[in-house]
């Protein structure tokens, strides 16, 4: 009673899906492809991400609903997260039906504010058959140590004798930052950032 619609390029071509796709199975494969929140929730859509790039970085945070997601490692997501109010860090999420399995691998990270520790839920599922996961280019973005050297020097004095001595010090200081997978409802549906 539906039909197919076979989503397919490479890495330069793109697809926009803007209005509701009804009573079909929607398959991505080696493209860009862009979408509004409800695009896929018609209740009788199956969207299967075999590969290719699903982007919902768009400077908005929104609730992406699919009803029904099949998703290979292969795909890959960014997402918009917005840490403006650190108190109160928001990302893109994507809300799946029950019947969805498989693994949402994040790319990449549209952040908004000054990066600073966070934890944000991405994924909406009901059970732990579909789990968020982290590509390598997202690792080698986010995972990353930087050495900062700090100067200091003894303090001067207005009246100084002749033999004093004052000295400039070095010290490194290293900071370390890392983006994992956490757990907000079920299994791996959220991502953490935390810098040390």
């Amino acid at each position: 009673n539906g039909y197919n619609l076979d989503i397919t390029g490479d890495s330069s071509s793109s697809v926009a899906l803007m209005n509701s796709v009804e009573n079909a199975d929607v398959m991505l494969t080696n493209t860009n492809l862009y979408l509004s929140e409800t695009a896929l929730n018609n209740s009788n859509t199956t969207f299967a991400a075999n590969s290719g790039t699903v982007h919902f970085e768009n400077s908005k945070i929104e609730n992406y609903q699919i009803h029904k997601l099949i998703s290979d490692a292969n795909a890959k997501y960014n997402i918009d997260v917005d840490v403006t109010d650190i108190s109160n860090p928001l990302a893109d999420t994507i809300e799946v039906g029950s019947e969805s399995m498989g693994t949402v691998s994040l790319d990449d990270l549209k952040i908004s504010g000054n990066l600073d520790n966070f934890t944000v839920q991405v994924l909406d599922a009901d059970n732990s058959n579909i789990q968020l996961d982290l590509s390598d280019n997202i690792k080698e973005k986010f995972n990353t140590t930087t050495t900062e050297i700090l100067y200091s020097s003894d303090e001067m004095k207005a009246d100084v004798n002749w033999d004093e001595k004052f000295h400039t010090y070095e010290q490194e200081k290293n900071t370390t930052s890392n983006l994992s997978l956490a757990t907000t409802n079920t299994t791996n549906d959220s991502v953490s950032y935390s810098q040390a």
